[in-house]
């Protein structure tokens, strides 16, 4: 191609057709740009899909690390931080109560009273993200939103939560106190830990390990309720911006 436009250029010379040369070295000119031109933007178009195709990968991922911790999040409240409430919130009308309330009961109330938590959460894929670019995400909100949820919310909350977790020693000395032995000969003698339920409405060491797990209780409730809903927000925001790109 290159040898062809020479060739012409050459003959136009030859024939001392100056003004008819300059006219066409000016659209071989135009031609050259106009080819420069379409290369950039089909390398341009090529970027912008790699670009989009990435985005869209790590949003997937993101999204289904996110559900799994939003999962595991709705089940610590359902069934570890609730029933912990259930179990204080019982135990204080069982020792408040003019009947008699079985030992029973009262064991059973004060296990669920002592629940714990461990609040855990995966920022792999978010990391991945972080490594490349979080540029790569093109909406700001949604990209601002994934920030302060991984760099804020949850430290934050992993961090209020282990706080309030220091006192574990403390109420594990409160509730060596309300524990009775007891010497079971099965195959072979072993001592079973039985809360002692005797006097149990005048036991101050029983008033001050529910005042400690109710605070525990307050606090792992208001860290994981609003991540939840957050979490909840960002995978809908999510879900709209993957739908955007099909």
């Amino acid at each position: 191609m290159i040898k062809f436009f020479r060739k012409i250029r050459q003959n136009l010379l030859m024939e001392n057709k100056t003004g008819k040369y300059f006219k066409y070295a000016i659209g071989e000119i135009v031609l050259v740009v106009i080819g420069i031109l379409i290369a950039l933007s089909i390398n341009n178009w090529n970027e912008n899909n790699k670009s989009k195709q990435f985005e869209t990968k790590i949003l997937k991922e993101i999204k289904a690390s996110m559900q799994l911790d939003l999962e595991r999040n709705i089940a610590i409240l359902e069934e570890r931080i609730k029933p912990k409430r259930k179990g204080i919130e019982n135990l204080i009308k069982n020792i408040h109560s003019s009947e008699k309330v079985h030992d029973s009961i009262l064991r059973y109330n004060f296990s669920y009273a002592g629940i714990g938590i461990l609040f855990t959460y995966d920022k792999g894929a978010y990391e991945s993200l972080k490594a490349i670019g979080l540029d790569k995400i093109s909406n700001d909100s949604l990209r601002n939103r994934l920030v302060r949820f991984y760099e804020n919310w949850l430290p934050r909350g992993k961090e209020l939560i282990r706080e309030y977790n220091e006192t574990y020693s403390q109420r594990i000395q409160l509730r060596d106190k309300l524990f009775e032995l007891e010497y079971i000969k099965g195959k072979t003698w072993y001592v079973s830990r039985l809360l002692n339920t005797k006097n149990l409405k005048t036991n101050t060491d029983l008033l001050k390990l529910l005042d400690l797990e109710g605070d525990i209780y307050r606090n792992n409730f208001r860290v994981i309720t609003p991540i939840i809903k957050e979490a909840e927000g960002i995978i809908l925001f999510i879900n709209k911006a993957l739908k955007e790109k099909q």
